[in-house]
């Protein structure tokens, strides 16, 4: 009982982020009751695949978010988005003058070469997608990108806070 109870709370995620409202509550008849001669969790875990195999071909929606460490030195704020196995030409960067967005895919190792078999593969896989907020005064227009070892380096100028303070004449 505690795995349908998981897989039903599972749902009950899907459903809140596909459609930004809380679930209804369950009413006296079930839509789509499960059938009696099916194991439950077997079934359950089969409707779930159907959902997210039909997400899948609908929507191009990231799969992962690489992490991110954010340092701010007193000239420039370094972020450094992890993307060990991540091409270079399939990594995006852009920027708004409020966020940096980082998209990009990483391949399954193997992938396209006939006769190799997978036996474990712990990095995701897939679309990526990473929004990273900008503190107020950061010069989006400014920012370098480099990627280096798989860690993209991206180094946002900011503004030199201990600037000598202007005198303002009254009149």
């Amino acid at each position: 009982m505690i795995e349908v109870d998981a897989a039903i709370r599972e749902v009950e995620q899907v459903y809140r982020s596909l459609t930004g409202h809380e679930v209804p509550p369950p009413s006296e008849t079930p839509f789509s009751p499960i059938p009696p001669e099916k194991n439950a969790q077997a079934y359950i875990d089969e409707q779930l695949e159907r959902l997210r195999s039909a997400m899948a071909c609908q929507t191009a929606m990231p799969t992962w978010a690489p992490p991110v460490t954010m340092q701010q030195g007193p000239k420039e704020l370094l972020i450094c988005v992890d993307l060990p196995g991540v091409q270079r030409d399939r990594t995006q960067v852009s920027v708004s003058p409020t966020a940096i967005t980082v998209t990009g895919q990483r391949v399954a190792p193997g992938d396209g070469k006939s006769g190799t078999l997978i036996h474990l593969a712990e990095p995701p896989v897939g679309a990526f997608a990473r929004v990273i907020p900008l503190p107020p005064g950061a010069e989006p227009g400014e920012v370098r990108a480099q990627l280096k070892d798989g860690v993209l380096e991206l180094r946002v100028p900011l503004p030199d806070a201990r600037a000598e303070p202007t005198k303002v004449t009254i009149q």
